[in-house]
């Protein structure tokens, strides 16, 4: 059960690319102190999905993974 539990907390953020969670970490700040709104993020981020070849390797974020991301990251950064 536990491990059921670890390896869906570890996939949960499987599609977010090293490049989208940058974005997103280095908005937080910005977000919490009101100088940027939430959803402007997440449009800056979809702009980093993978299309792949043919759709092939395609990776596409969700709101639901954003989400998910933003507040943990949020966590760590105090907020």
């Amino acid at each position: 059960m536990v491990t059921a539990m670890i390896l869906f907390k570890t996939l949960t953020f499987a599609e977010i690319t090293e490049s989208q969670k940058k974005i997103i970490k280095t908005h937080i700040i910005m977000v919490h102190e009101g100088m940027i709104s939430i959803d402007e993020v997440y449009k800056k981020t979809k702009l980093f999905d993978k299309s792949g070849v043919f759709g092939i390797g395609k990776s596409e974020l969700t709101r639901d993974e954003f989400t998910s991301f933003f507040k943990k990251e949020s966590i760590h950064f105090g907020y």
